[in-house]
């Protein structure tokens, strides 16, 4: 008779709890779905700098919250300016995250922007999509004008978004 004996080892490896996102919330949107991005980092609530946000970390921004995808990113404070820190943990999300804890992140950090570049998000079940790479929205006799740029965009998908919810579509 034999016998085998098997050693595990296992390695703990502490997290810093400051280190990482612990919870997220939308403030000072139309309803539950949108509003102004805030996360929990070390125990205080703060605003996110729009610098290096983009689509993807909004998905996931969205997905934590129970939503499926990110309608629209807003830059500019879209819903108001926020209050207290603002941060940036140069976020790297490859859009399958479940939470943005789950992000690749570097050193959770203050930065040097102020809540007038606080970002939005508008969650839903689809995307909204009304600039192309190939395709420029011009309006009347306007050619090359900057109505694909943040706060067009985000104003006129907004606007839409809402015409068509209040008509049925």
């Amino acid at each position: 008779m034999s016998y085998v004996l098997t050693l595990s080892i296992i390695s703990v490896i502490p997290v810093d709890p400051g280190s990482v996102i612990q919870d997220v919330r939308l403030a000072d949107g139309v309803s539950n779905s949108s509003g102004r991005i805030e996360v929990l980092h070390n125990g205080e609530w703060g605003t996110v700098c729009e610098d290096g946000w983009n689509l993807t970390d909004s998905d996931v921004v969205c997905r934590q919250l129970g939503y499926p995808t990110a309608e629209v990113t807003y830059r500019h404070a879209f819903f108001g300016e926020g209050s207290g820190f603002i941060w940036s943990n140069e976020l790297q999300c490859n859009g399958n995250e479940s939470y943005l804890s789950e992000c690749k992140q570097d050193e959770f950090r203050e930065l040097v922007c102020n809540h007038r570049q606080d970002v939005g998000v508008f969650c839903g079940s689809k995307r909204i999509s009304v600039c192309w790479e190939d395709i420029t929205l011009t309006l009347a006799n306007f050619r090359n004008n900057p109505y694909c740029s943040a706060n067009y965009l985000n104003i006129f998908t907004f606007f839409t978004h809402y015409m068509l919810r209040y008509l049925g579509g």
